[in-house]
């Protein structure tokens, strides 16, 4: 069976892209590699951080060669992607008519404004035309080629549209995109485009291809001819695309707005935008530089700051007393909070919630939701893995509460996994720890992680 296709935003726009490299100073495959891992090292030192500690030794090179990895799509054509896999079909071309849909073809972006990660899936749609089908891989290569290029989604829809026509040419086609831009924070509704052309002007035939989508509020979506534009899906259960929770994200992004810019770090970031084979001065990327720094410097803000509560934690802990009573009825007190961090081995965010149960000690000391709140702060907001942040709120609670027994749960969702590499968008990761009574004591952990998890 063939499906619908893309091709190059135009010829000129995919020649443009491909030559984007070449038409600066000629280095080598390992100069540019090496100017990248230098530029992500000098980011590394800005923020703060020890570039020499185990855990980021080796980030530079990971990170350079993911923006390597996210911008190859500048040096290919989509006639290049094409190759041969147009197919004559007779029976199709007999027909005259019919339509092809490609749906749930999953992507990972980059964003021009931000530089931070937006995914999602893409749907195309199509009329053959004289019987000329594309083979269906070549549609999530299309798509790929595109998404690894700083984008804006609209711009995307757009260029898959013109380049679909330019190969395939088909009847007509019809392109829908619906993606996560984690710029924007925790939205209530999915960021959807769509653009459409030829055949699927008429009403009734776009009417068709939207029902046989079922993506819910959009069975009634108009569209203008041309031009890409946003429309609204929300979700039956009012959810966005992420499974994660992203107050957390919304709060560090409303947080960069008001961060100043760092001149060394954003000098950094502009080397990374030439080095592949972007114009830092073109419209659409004049001031996104200043726009990541601020993110990266609101994500970062914990290793900055005096960790006074751990300070104090430290003071407690011998003063505590964690004995708990067997005999006694365990009450607990629990709290689930929203959280963002940055991941230490791909300078990418992973973001989620936190929930935390412990069991007062004989003292009855507890924290309030603000201290733990500045807590996780202190910990969630620097370069980071899972694993420790799990670790270090679990040793911060106990020490500090003096509980007799402590159970934390993290689940997250990382860029890293769902932008990057595999690109598995649905994915989370869950880690957990105890300390006290409930390393020994299974019914106790058993009791906390079912009010958690309830």
């Amino acid at each position: 069976m063939g499906g619908s296709a893309l091709s190059s935003g135009t010829d000129l726009s995919a020649d443009a892209s491909e030559s984007c490299l070449d038409q600066q100073s000629p280095v080598s495959a390992s100069e540019r590699l090496a100017n990248l891992e230098d530029a992500v090292r000098s980011i590394i030192l800005g923020i703060g951080e020890d570039v020499s500690r185990e855990g980021l030794r080796d980030t530079p090179k990971r990170v350079a060669k993911a923006w390597l990895d996210a911008s190859w799509g500048y040096r290919q054509t989509a006639r290049s992607v094409v190759g041969g896999a147009l197919f004559h079909e007779p029976e199709v071309a007999t027909a005259g008519s019919g339509l092809v849909i490609v749906r749930d073809v999953d992507f990972a972006s980059t964003s021009e404004s931000s530089l931070l990660p937006f995914y999602g899936r893409c749907h195309i749609g199509y009329m053959p035309s004289q019987g000329i089908v594309l083979g269906l891989s070549k549609v999530a290569r299309l798509v790929t080629m595109f998404a690894r290029r700083l984008q804006t989604q609209e711009r995307f829809t757009q260029e898959l549209l013109v380049a679909f026509e330019a190969e395939v040419l088909p009847q007509g086609c019809a392109v829908v995109i619906e993606a996560q831009q984690l710029e924007y924070g925790r939205r209530a509704d999915a960021i959807v485009t769509m653009a459409r052309s030829g055949s699927f002007l008429q009403e009734p035939i776009m009417q068709e291809y939207l029902a046989l989508l079922r993506l819910p509020g959009l069975g009634q979506a108009r569209s203008s001819p041309g031009s890409a534009q946003q429309v609204t899906c929300v979700r039956p259960d009012g959810q966005p695309l992420c499974a994660a929770a992203t107050n957390g994200l919304t709060e560090c992004m409303e947080e960069a707005n008001c961060a100043p810019v760092s001149q060394t770090l954003e000098i950094a970031v502009l080397s990374i935008l030439r080095e592949i084979g972007e114009d830092p001065n073109r419209e659409g990327l004049q001031g996104s530089a200043g726009n990541y720094v601020k993110f990266l410097l609101a994500s970062t803000a914990g290793c900055r700051q005096l960790t006074r509560l751990t300070a104090e934690a430290g003071s407690q802990a011998g003063m505590a007393d964690c004995a708990m009573d067997p005999q006694a009825e365990t009450v607990a007190e629990e709290v689930h909070l929203h959280f963002m961090s940055h991941c230490e081995h791909h300078m990418l965010p992973f973001h989620g919630v936190l929930h935390v149960a412990y069991v007062p000690g004989s003292s009855g000391q507890s924290l309030s939701a603000k201290t733990m709140q500045s807590l996780l702060r202190t910990y969630s907001r620097r370069l980071q893995i899972q694993e420790r942040l799990t670790q270090q709120i679990t040793d911060a609670v106990h020490r500090t509460t003096g509980a007799a027994g402590t159970l934390v749960v993290c689940e997250a969702s990382h860029m890293c996994m769902v932008a990057r590499g595999v690109e598995k968008h649905a994915s989370s990761t869950i880690t957990m720890a105890v300390r006290g009574a409930c390393e020994q004591d299974i019914a106790l952990r058993s009791r906390l992680l079912e009010r958690l998890t309830r």
